[in-house]
């Protein structure tokens, strides 16, 4: 591995489902972490890493603390993240 991951962070609402879908579709191994960021209600129980593991042969995590960012990781934040990036 090459020095720190690049982060690239990605906000949506709860209708960005297609989008991450597709994106995830298309993403390389390549040194890159992705976190994903959607405005949902804060007690709202997501399915969305179980869906996304179907279009991404990147490592994905729920995240509802802090992570220290590792390539190839997709982070999925919680509703009551507020922080998630060491």
């Amino acid at each position: 591995m090459r020095g720190q991951p690049t982060v690239i962070a990605i906000g949506g609402s709860p209708g960005s489902l297609e989008a991450l879908i597709n994106l995830l579709d298309h993403t390389p191994i390549d040194n890159a972490s992705y976190i994903i960021l959607r405005h949902m209600p804060r007690n709202f129980q997501s399915q969305l890493k179980e869906i996304l593991r179907q279009h991404s042969r990147l490592q994905l995590v729920n995240v509802t603390g802090s992570v220290h960012v590792q390539a190839n990781t997709v982070y999925i934040a919680s509703a009551t993240s507020d922080r998630i990036l060491k």
